[in-house]
């Protein structure tokens, strides 16, 4: 390829990412609607069963971990740690490189060993 050419193509590989990133965005945001609607505000099992037909994209995969993650905050604060540490393992199986699903199960692990 010459180099307009490979311009071109570096263009059309930014405008599919920034295209997948949008929709990611959308998502999260009809996500965060659903979530804002009173009764289903915490019916994250409902939310995880849903985005498991939904999630077929990487992103699909992502917002999956998200709820995964959302999820096991809830049972964390419900001092449900193994609950917790098992949705927050699911999540990792989605995305490994997500820090903060990283952050979240040191913390559960660190306070299941201090309660127990």
């Amino acid at each position: 390829l010459n180099s307009t050419d490979q311009l071109i193509l570096i263009r059309r590989i930014a405008k599919v990412q920034l295209l997948h990133t949008l929709r990611a965005a959308a998502i999260t945001f009809c996500l965060s609607l659903f979530l804002a609607n009173g009764s289903h505000a915490e019916d994250w099992p409902a939310i995880i069963k849903q985005l498991k037909r939904t999630s077929s994209s990487r992103e699909g995969k992502q917002q999956l971990g998200v709820a995964y993650n959302n999820y096991a905050l809830k049972l964390s604060n419900d001092r449900k740690y193994n609950e917790a540490e098992a949705q927050l393992k699911k999540a990792l199986q989605l995305d490994a490189r997500n820090d903060q699903v990283k952050e979240n199960l040191s913390v559960v692990l660190l306070t299941t060993r201090s309660t127990s």
